[in-house]
């Protein structure tokens, strides 16, 4: 005996008389049971607006996120400051060597100023400073380094972001509208990276030439001086050039001033670079660049 059916507004969805004849597709249900969040899914009509709520492509877009994030991250760094640091430090003990002190002295000062005692302390001089500068050079050396091994690092999350925006890209050319944030995002960081490795290659390239003349003019300054062995020429047999000295004083102080125009130039670039990633990253999160 069938339930008398309700009319509609008393409380009860009207229930119909089981269909003993019913098709394939009711064999196995049970009457009445609620639908599944699976079969509500399958049920309703696809979105085919722009893919921001597509659950689907959420994880890629992620990993797009997190490869720009990378890539910002390690395109951070203060090397132009600590190249800026080493520069004026060995600008300012080049300084301290003065060929002129080499000239005899007039009047009562030169005396008793012999060419003997002029020369030995400028070699003295010479010899205490020459450690600081292969110092100051290794230190340069070691940043053109670090540098190289950070362009080389920007490489391979520059191909984890490429291949992460593919893989992204694939999936959104089920959409009509394939605009997506993480995905423009993603593609400006590209070039972007591209722009801090270049500045960073000519910083490296910078200062690495400044320690290789560094160098140069320290082994040339001793050997000069008769200080470039294991022993001290004896002091009568030392006869400098006090104007190549100088010559030479003033070549790498050049090199030092072109270096630091090249560096101020380098990290105004770099600045602006970052500026632009940040604004970018943001924008590939879905945020307001500050």
């Amino acid at each position: 005996m069938t339930e008398p059916v309700r009319e509609p507004g008393e409380g009860t969805v009207a229930e119909a008389p089981a269909d003993e004849t019913a098709g394939a597709d009711a064999v196995g249900e049970a009457p009445g049971a609620e639908p599944t969040a699976e079969d509500i899914a399958d049920e309703t009509p696809a979105d085919d607006g722009a893919p921001a709520d597509a659950g689907p492509l959420e994880g890629l877009r992620a990993a797009v996120i997190a490869g720009c994030e990378r890539l910002n991250q390690t395109c951070q760094g203060a090397d132009a400051d600590f190249i800026r640091g080493q520069l004026e430090d060995l600008r300012a003990r080049v300084a301290t060597v003065r060929p002129s002190e080499l000239t005899p002295r007039t009047g009562l000062g030169g005396i008793f100023d012999s060419r003997k005692k002029r020369l030995a302390r400028f070699r003295d001089h010479v010899t205490d400073l020459a450690p600081s500068i292969s110092t100051a050079a290794v230190k340069l050396r070691d940043a053109a380094a670090e540098l190289a091994r950070r362009n080389g690092a920007l490489n391979e999350h520059h191909q984890g972001l490429l291949t992460a925006i593919t893989e992204l890209d694939e999936a959104l050319m089920a959409f009509p509208e394939r605009a997506d944030p993480a995905r423009d995002g993603g593609l400006k960081h590209l070039p972007l990276t591209r722009m801090v490795q270049n500045v960073d290659a000519r910083l490296a390239e910078t200062a690495g030439q400044v320690a290789e003349a560094a160098m140069g003019w320290r082994d040339d300054l001793l050997k000069a001086l008769g200080a470039d062995g294991k022993k001290l020429t004896p002091l009568r047999r030392v006869n400098p050039d006090q104007g190549a000295l100088n010559d030479a004083c003033e070549a790498l102080l050049s090199v030092i001033d072109r270096a630091e125009a090249a560096l101020n130039a380098a990290k105004a670039r770099r600045d602006e670079v970052m500026a632009r990633l940040d604004r970018t990253l943001a924008a590939a999160r879905g945020q307001e660049a500050a």
